[in-house]
Protein backbone atom coordinates (compact mmCIF):
# COMPACT_ATOMS: atom_id res chain seq x y z
CA UNK A 1 0.00 0.00 0.00
CA UNK A 2 1.17 2.99 -0.65
CA UNK A 3 1.67 5.96 1.74
CA UNK A 4 -0.88 8.28 0.09
CA UNK A 5 -3.43 4.90 0.46
CA UNK A 6 -2.41 4.65 3.84
CA UNK A 7 -2.31 8.07 4.80
CA UNK A 8 -6.01 8.22 3.08
CA UNK A 9 -7.07 5.16 5.11
CA UNK A 10 -6.35 6.41 8.36
CA UNK A 11 -8.55 9.79 7.56
CA UNK A 12 -11.08 7.50 7.38
CA UNK A 13 -10.38 5.37 9.88
CA UNK A 14 -10.14 8.21 12.53
CA UNK A 15 -13.86 10.11 11.19
CA UNK A 16 -15.68 6.80 11.25
CA UNK A 17 -14.50 6.22 15.09
CA UNK A 18 -15.27 9.77 15.57
CA UNK A 19 -18.72 9.43 14.32
CA UNK A 20 -19.49 6.44 16.16
CA UNK A 21 -18.57 8.31 19.77
CA UNK A 22 -21.46 8.37 21.95
CA UNK A 23 -23.97 11.60 21.97
CA UNK A 24 -25.47 14.02 25.00
CA UNK A 25 -28.36 11.62 25.18
CA UNK A 26 -26.27 8.61 25.47
CA UNK A 27 -24.09 9.74 28.06
CA UNK A 28 -27.11 10.84 30.38
CA UNK A 29 -28.96 7.22 29.80
CA UNK A 30 -25.64 5.58 30.96
CA UNK A 31 -25.34 8.26 33.79
CA UNK A 32 -28.91 6.60 35.19
CA UNK A 33 -27.15 3.31 35.31
CA UNK A 34 -26.23 2.16 39.06
CA UNK A 35 -24.36 -1.07 38.50
CA UNK A 36 -20.76 -0.69 37.48
CA UNK A 37 -20.98 -3.89 35.49
CA UNK A 38 -23.99 -2.63 33.45
CA UNK A 39 -22.62 0.85 32.80
CA UNK A 40 -19.38 -1.27 31.02
CA UNK A 41 -21.74 -3.35 29.27
CA UNK A 42 -23.55 -0.23 28.23
CA UNK A 43 -20.72 1.87 27.22
CA UNK A 44 -19.14 -1.03 25.09
CA UNK A 45 -22.66 -1.01 22.70
CA UNK A 46 -22.06 2.93 23.01
CA UNK A 47 -18.88 3.46 20.99
CA UNK A 48 -16.90 3.38 23.83
CA UNK A 49 -15.42 -0.11 24.01
CA UNK A 50 -11.99 1.32 23.28
CA UNK A 51 -11.80 2.63 26.79
CA UNK A 52 -13.38 -0.38 28.85
CA UNK A 53 -12.14 -3.61 26.89
CA UNK A 54 -11.06 -6.31 29.24
CA UNK A 55 -11.97 -4.25 32.41
CA UNK A 56 -12.67 -7.06 35.13
CA UNK A 57 -16.04 -7.49 36.50
CA UNK A 58 -16.50 -5.48 39.65
CA UNK A 59 -13.37 -3.28 39.69
CA UNK A 60 -12.08 -1.35 42.50
CA UNK A 61 -11.30 2.47 41.99
CA UNK A 62 -7.67 1.58 41.65
CA UNK A 63 -8.54 -1.21 39.28
CA UNK A 64 -10.07 1.40 36.98
CA UNK A 65 -7.48 3.99 37.27
CA UNK A 66 -4.56 1.85 35.80
CA UNK A 67 -6.65 0.16 33.45
CA UNK A 68 -7.76 3.60 31.64
CA UNK A 69 -4.11 4.12 32.29
CA UNK A 70 -2.79 1.48 29.99
CA UNK A 71 -5.68 2.11 27.04
CA UNK A 72 -4.64 5.64 27.16
CA UNK A 73 -0.94 5.09 26.34
CA UNK A 74 -2.89 2.17 23.90
CA UNK A 75 -4.67 5.48 22.30
CA UNK A 76 -0.94 6.93 21.76
CA UNK A 77 0.40 3.65 20.27
CA UNK A 78 -2.52 4.14 18.09
CA UNK A 79 -2.11 7.64 17.08
CA UNK A 80 1.56 7.00 16.28
CA UNK A 81 0.40 4.41 13.79
CA UNK A 82 -2.47 6.83 12.37
CA UNK A 83 0.22 9.37 11.56
CA UNK A 84 2.62 9.93 9.00
CA UNK A 85 6.15 8.33 9.83
CA UNK A 86 7.15 12.63 9.81
CA UNK A 87 5.57 12.58 13.28
CA UNK A 88 7.28 10.18 14.76
CA UNK A 89 9.35 12.54 17.49
CA UNK A 90 6.38 14.14 18.32
CA UNK A 91 4.43 11.27 19.46
CA UNK A 92 7.15 10.04 21.43
CA UNK A 93 6.71 13.26 23.16
CA UNK A 94 3.13 12.32 23.46
CA UNK A 95 4.13 8.81 24.89
CA UNK A 96 4.28 10.94 28.38
CA UNK A 97 1.42 12.26 28.54
CA UNK A 98 -0.82 9.30 30.02
CA UNK A 99 1.55 9.77 32.92
CA UNK A 100 2.29 12.99 33.64
CA UNK A 101 -0.03 13.95 36.39
CA UNK A 102 1.39 11.71 38.47
CA UNK A 103 5.39 12.61 37.88
CA UNK A 104 5.26 15.84 40.30
CA UNK A 105 3.98 14.28 43.63
CA UNK A 106 6.12 10.72 42.62
CA UNK A 107 9.77 12.90 42.23
CA UNK A 108 9.44 15.75 44.50
CA UNK A 109 7.33 14.48 47.80
CA UNK A 110 7.89 10.28 47.45
CA UNK A 111 3.94 9.94 46.92
CA UNK A 112 3.19 6.79 45.14
CA UNK A 113 -0.15 6.90 44.34
CA UNK A 114 -0.08 2.71 43.39
CA UNK A 115 -0.44 3.46 39.86
CA UNK A 116 3.29 3.39 39.85
CA UNK A 117 3.09 -0.29 39.55
CA UNK A 118 1.53 -0.17 36.14
CA UNK A 119 4.24 -1.30 33.55
CA UNK A 120 6.11 1.95 32.24
CA UNK A 121 8.30 4.68 32.03
CA UNK A 122 6.39 5.85 35.28
CA UNK A 123 7.66 2.78 36.97
CA UNK A 124 10.98 2.97 36.32
CA UNK A 125 10.70 6.56 38.40
CA UNK A 126 8.91 5.17 41.52
CA UNK A 127 11.42 2.31 42.08
CA UNK A 128 14.72 4.23 43.28
CA UNK A 129 15.14 5.62 46.20
CA UNK A 130 13.56 8.97 46.81
CA UNK A 131 17.19 11.35 46.50
CA UNK A 132 17.56 9.48 42.74
CA UNK A 133 13.96 9.83 41.53
CA UNK A 134 14.53 13.36 40.07
CA UNK A 135 17.43 11.84 38.41
CA UNK A 136 15.57 8.61 37.20
CA UNK A 137 12.75 10.49 35.85
CA UNK A 138 15.10 12.86 33.94
CA UNK A 139 16.51 9.53 32.31
CA UNK A 140 13.27 8.64 30.87
CA UNK A 141 12.19 12.57 29.74
CA UNK A 142 10.01 13.63 32.27
CA UNK A 143 12.86 15.91 33.94
CA UNK A 144 12.37 18.05 31.14
CA UNK A 145 8.48 18.91 32.02
CA UNK A 146 9.78 18.99 35.88
CA UNK A 147 9.35 23.22 36.38
CA UNK A 148 8.79 24.41 39.32
CA UNK A 149 6.58 27.44 38.32
CA UNK A 150 4.48 25.38 36.14
CA UNK A 151 2.37 21.93 36.09
CA UNK A 152 4.15 19.33 34.68
CA UNK A 153 1.24 19.13 31.97
CA UNK A 154 1.35 22.69 31.18
CA UNK A 155 5.34 22.39 30.15
CA UNK A 156 4.59 19.44 28.12
CA UNK A 157 2.04 20.95 26.55
CA UNK A 158 3.92 23.84 24.92
CA UNK A 159 6.63 21.60 24.08
CA UNK A 160 4.29 19.06 22.38
CA UNK A 161 3.49 22.50 19.76
CA UNK A 162 6.78 23.18 19.51
CA UNK A 163 7.66 19.70 18.68
CA UNK A 164 5.30 19.85 15.43
CA UNK A 165 7.26 18.45 12.56
CA UNK A 166 7.61 20.18 9.19
CA UNK A 167 4.81 20.77 7.18
CA UNK A 168 3.52 22.00 4.29
CA UNK A 169 1.52 25.15 4.41
CA UNK A 170 -1.99 23.95 3.87
CA UNK A 171 -1.64 21.12 7.04
CA UNK A 172 0.44 23.81 9.02
CA UNK A 173 -2.97 25.93 8.66
CA UNK A 174 -5.03 23.23 9.34
CA UNK A 175 -3.13 21.88 12.20
CA UNK A 176 -2.77 25.60 13.54
CA UNK A 177 -6.84 25.77 13.19
CA UNK A 178 -6.66 22.53 15.86
CA UNK A 179 -4.07 23.96 18.52
CA UNK A 180 -6.03 27.47 18.45
CA UNK A 181 -8.95 25.46 19.24
CA UNK A 182 -6.94 24.06 22.49
CA UNK A 183 -5.84 27.10 23.37
CA UNK A 184 -8.80 28.75 23.56
CA UNK A 185 -10.62 25.79 25.54
CA UNK A 186 -7.70 26.32 28.44
CA UNK A 187 -7.98 29.86 28.53
CA UNK A 188 -11.37 29.27 29.33
CA UNK A 189 -10.55 26.57 31.56
CA UNK A 190 -8.50 28.59 33.11
CA UNK A 191 -10.44 31.72 33.53
CA UNK A 192 -13.47 29.50 35.25
CA UNK A 193 -10.91 27.75 37.65
CA UNK A 194 -9.68 31.38 38.61
CA UNK A 195 -13.61 32.00 39.45
CA UNK A 196 -14.15 28.95 41.23
CA UNK A 197 -10.61 29.86 43.57
CA UNK A 198 -12.41 33.29 44.61
CA UNK A 199 -15.70 32.26 45.02
CA UNK A 200 -16.63 31.14 48.71
CA UNK A 201 -18.20 27.82 49.01
CA UNK A 202 -21.08 28.27 50.64
CA UNK A 203 -22.47 24.44 50.11
CA UNK A 204 -21.99 21.23 48.29
CA UNK A 205 -24.19 22.53 45.10
CA UNK A 206 -21.35 24.81 44.93
CA UNK A 207 -19.31 22.44 43.57
CA UNK A 208 -21.37 20.46 41.31
CA UNK A 209 -22.12 23.73 39.66
CA UNK A 210 -18.50 24.25 38.57
CA UNK A 211 -18.00 20.61 37.86
CA UNK A 212 -21.55 21.07 35.72
CA UNK A 213 -19.74 24.15 33.84
CA UNK A 214 -16.66 22.65 33.26
CA UNK A 215 -18.37 19.84 31.75
CA UNK A 216 -20.48 22.39 29.79
CA UNK A 217 -17.29 23.88 28.41
CA UNK A 218 -15.69 20.33 27.46
CA UNK A 219 -18.69 19.80 25.51
CA UNK A 220 -18.29 23.21 23.56
CA UNK A 221 -14.86 22.38 23.16
CA UNK A 222 -15.63 18.49 21.38
CA UNK A 223 -18.66 20.93 19.18
CA UNK A 224 -14.99 22.99 18.10
CA UNK A 225 -12.88 20.25 17.36
CA UNK A 226 -15.68 18.53 15.56
CA UNK A 227 -16.20 21.70 13.02
CA UNK A 228 -12.77 21.45 12.14
CA UNK A 229 -13.36 18.43 10.45
CA UNK A 230 -15.30 19.86 7.60
CA UNK A 231 -13.94 20.84 4.00
CA UNK A 232 -10.81 18.73 3.00
CA UNK A 233 -10.08 16.12 5.14
CA UNK A 234 -6.65 14.99 4.21
CA UNK A 235 -4.05 16.28 6.74
CA UNK A 236 -2.74 14.93 10.14
CA UNK A 237 -5.14 17.00 11.71
CA UNK A 238 -7.92 14.80 11.65
CA UNK A 239 -6.44 12.28 13.73
CA UNK A 240 -5.07 14.82 15.99
CA UNK A 241 -8.57 16.24 16.47
CA UNK A 242 -9.95 12.16 16.88
CA UNK A 243 -7.21 11.66 19.49
CA UNK A 244 -8.40 14.72 21.57
CA UNK A 245 -11.65 13.84 21.63
CA UNK A 246 -10.88 10.30 22.48
CA UNK A 247 -9.11 11.73 25.19
CA UNK A 248 -12.42 14.26 26.35
CA UNK A 249 -14.21 10.84 26.22
CA UNK A 250 -11.71 9.22 28.36
CA UNK A 251 -12.13 11.76 31.01
CA UNK A 252 -16.02 10.91 30.92
CA UNK A 253 -15.32 7.17 31.34
CA UNK A 254 -12.96 7.88 33.93
CA UNK A 255 -15.72 10.53 36.30
CA UNK A 256 -18.60 7.76 35.13
CA UNK A 257 -17.03 4.71 36.29
CA UNK A 258 -15.12 5.93 39.21
CA UNK A 259 -18.21 7.62 40.89
CA UNK A 260 -20.37 4.96 40.27
CA UNK A 261 -17.89 2.63 41.87
CA UNK A 262 -17.66 4.93 45.14
CA UNK A 263 -21.44 4.96 45.02
CA UNK A 264 -21.42 8.84 44.07
CA UNK A 265 -24.74 10.08 42.13
CA UNK A 266 -25.46 13.45 40.56
CA UNK A 267 -28.00 13.61 37.56
CA UNK A 268 -27.81 17.23 37.44
CA UNK A 269 -24.00 17.50 36.78
CA UNK A 270 -24.57 15.32 34.08
CA UNK A 271 -27.54 16.83 32.85
CA UNK A 272 -25.56 19.61 32.25
CA UNK A 273 -22.69 17.70 30.67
Amino acid sequence: MSNVLRYAESQARSRARIGAMPDASQWRRMAQVQDVDELVERMRRSGLGFWVADLPRAPDALTIERHLQERCRALVTELGRLLPPTWAAWVQWLRLMPELVWVRPLVERGEDSGLAEVAGTLGDVARPADARRRQAAAAVRFGACLDAARSPEAVWLESLVDRLPRLAAAERRAVGRVVGCVRQHLAEVGALRRVAREAPIEHGAARVGDAGRMWALRARFAEDLRALLAGNPFHAGTVIVYGLLEVLQLERVRALLIAKQRGWDDGDMWAQA
